[in-house]
C-alpha cells in the first residue's frame, strides 16, 4: 500500500469508529474509493460483531485444561534425566560443527584463509616446540639444547601437585644427569 492510501484507510476507519457513514468517507475519496470500499466494509463489519460470552462453567474448563497440559508438561521436563557427558560433548561438537559452517561458507572466504594461516603456524610452531623438547631430552652441560632441558625439567618440577611429587622428579633428573655423564 501507498503511504498516502494508508493514511487516507487510518481516516476513515477512524471516521467510521466515531459513527460515520462509509459512503461518506468513500464520497470524499473517490480516486481510492475501488481499493477503499472492501477494507472499510471488513473494518465496519468487525465494530459492529459482538464479543462472545462463554459460560463461567465453560471458562473454568478451559482453564483446567490448560493447568492439566501445563502439569503434564513441567512433570515430564522435571522426570526428563540429564544428558550423560558424552552426549553433553555431543551437543557441544554439533554447536560447533555448526559455527564452523557458518563462518567458513562460500561467502566468508576471507575467514577461511584467515583461519588455515593462523591453523598452520600453531600446528607448525606446535610441532617445532615438541621437536626440540624431545631432541633435549639427552643433552649434556654445554649443549645447545641443555637449557631447554632445564627449563622444561623446571617446569614440571613447578607444576608438580605436591612437595613429595616435586622431590620425587628433583631425584629422578639429578639421577639422570649423573648417568648421562658417566656414559
Amino acid at each position: 500500500m501507498k503511504p498516502d492510501f494508508e493514511h487516507i484507510l487510518d481516516e476513515c476507519i477512524r471516521r467510521i469508529e466515531s459513527g460515520e457513514d462509509l459512503n461518506e468517507c468513500l464520497a470524499d475519496y473517490p480516486e481510492q474509493a475501488t481499493e477503499l470500499e472492501p477494507l472499510l466494509n471488513l473494518a465496519q463489519n468487525m465494530y459492529t460483531l459482538s464479543t462472545p460470552n462463554g459460560s463461567e462453567a465453560a471458562a473454568l474448563a478451559g482453564q483446567q485444561r490448560m493447568l492439566n497440559k501445563f502439569d503434564g508438561a513441567h512433570a515430564h521436563q522435571v522426570l526428563s534425566p540429564k544428558p550423560t557427558l558424552w552426549e553433553s560433548g555431543m551437543i557441544i561438537l554439533a554447536q560447533i560443527s555448526k559455527t564452523f559452517t557458518s563462518i567458513f561458507s562460500k561467502e566468508n572466504i576471507m575467514y577461511r584463509k584467515s583461519f588455515i594461516a593462523v591453523a598452520l603456524a600453531l600446528a607448525f610452531l606446535f610441532a617445532g616446540t615438541t621437536m626440540t623438547a624431545y631432541a633435549s631430552q639427552g643433552s649434556l652441560p654445554g649443549d645447545t639444547l641443555f637449557t631447554v632441558n632445564t627449563t622444561l625439567e623446571d617446569f614440571q618440577i613447578n607444576s608438580a601437585w605436591n612437595t613429595a611429587d616435586e622431590a620425587e622428579k628433583s631425584i629422578q633428573y639429578a639421577d639422570c644427569r649423573i648417568h648421562c655423564r658417566s656414559e
